[in-house]
């Protein structure tokens, strides 16, 4: 699954042959069509996979903070350097979803599950009274989704903002706009 996430990413899911992944995986094509009827199944295993990874270490796995540094945390995570794998990959899992019924049921998946997750962040932050009580949490979450939406596709669209502190901070500040939140932010901070 390593070596087909890796040529999905690099190559797009349809120049990706079974014969690539096998031998970057050290393996033969049989051995693939053991475990996944299709390349396609192999992709939705792949797509499943690296949605709950991504989960895990971008949207449940940041510290303890006011609920606008949280979100904007789970924001900026995306613009890490070694995040350059999970962009490419988000990218083409979008593209391959619509073609393939069960990666785009995955992605809305983890999509409603981080909406979820930060929906909650924003309503903890509104009964703590740091954000705005009248925001609709749900909506807001999906702005800041579609924020990550915008940063996956970064690294072809302008790649030296993903180095670029005024950026960061014009990212944070964004999010603390889309979540009502209540504070300024701190001018040397993000």
């Amino acid at each position: 699954m390593t070596a087909a996430a890796e040529l999905f990413a690099a190559h797009g899911f349809d120049a990706s042959s079974t014969q690539a992944i096998a031998a970057d995986a050290g393996i033969t094509v049989a051995a693939i069509y053991r475990h996944f009827p299709s390349k396609a199944e192999l992709l939705v295993a792949v797509a499943r996979h690296a949605l709950e990874t991504t989960f895990d270490e971008t949207i449940t796995d940041v510290g303890p903070s006011a609920p606008e540094q949280r979100i904007a945390d789970i924001v900026l995570a995306y613009t890490e350097p070694e995040r350059e794998f999970t962009r490419r990959l988000v990218v083409e899992l979008t593209h391959a979803a619509a073609q393939h019924a069960e990666v785009a049921s995955s992605l809305q998946t983890f999509h409603q599950r981080a909406r979820r997750h930060i929906g909650e962040v924003i309503e903890q932050g509104q009964r703590d009274g740091a954000l705005r009580s009248d925001l609709d949490a749900v909506r807001a979450a999906r702005d800041v989704l579609l924020l990550i939406m915008g940063i996956c596709n970064i690294d072809a669209l302008d790649p030296g903002a993903l180095v670029d502190g005024d950026w960061h901070r014009t990212l944070c500040r964004t999010v603390r706009a889309m979540i009502g939140s209540r504070f300024e932010p701190d001018p040397a901070g993000p």
